[in-house]
């Protein structure tokens, strides 16, 4: 995700960034899932047939089936900016964005150790 949001920073004013796809039964997925649901691009897995994680992934839909589209690209925040969250152990990244309901911050301390930050966000 570090490498997302940077890249999101540098190139989203001039292309519509593309976070990829992700493992809905992945260790880190529901993680991966919101970043995925805030980072106001497309959101696809790529699941092994049969291997879906519908619980999670239904999450990032509202019961009629619609989505909470994000405005814009996500971004870090200004604390993170000048730091590096993937290698001094001190920084979490926190990437934000807004949607028509509320703004969105899903939060990365380490590889291994996953937050979810958020006012509305996956629950």
């Amino acid at each position: 995700m570090v490498h997302c949001a940077y890249n999101s920073l540098w190139m989203g004013n001039f292309i519509h960034p593309d976070w990829d796809m992700f493992q809905s039964t992945h260790p880190c997925a529901e993680f991966h899932a919101a970043s995925r649901a805030i980072s106001g691009g497309p959101i696809y897995v790529s699941d092994a047939v049969g291997k879906h994680n519908f619980p999670l992934l239904k999450r990032l839909a509202l019961p009629d089936g619609s989505i909470l589209r994000c405005e814009y690209h996500a971004l870090p925040t200004r604390d993170c900016l000048f730091e590096d969250p993937l290698h001094d152990g001190n920084t979490m990244l926190k990437i934000w964005n807004l949607n028509k309901v509320s703004n969105f911050r899903p939060c990365q301390r380490t590889t291994t150790t996953v937050a979810l930050a958020s006012s509305g966000g996956l629950s």
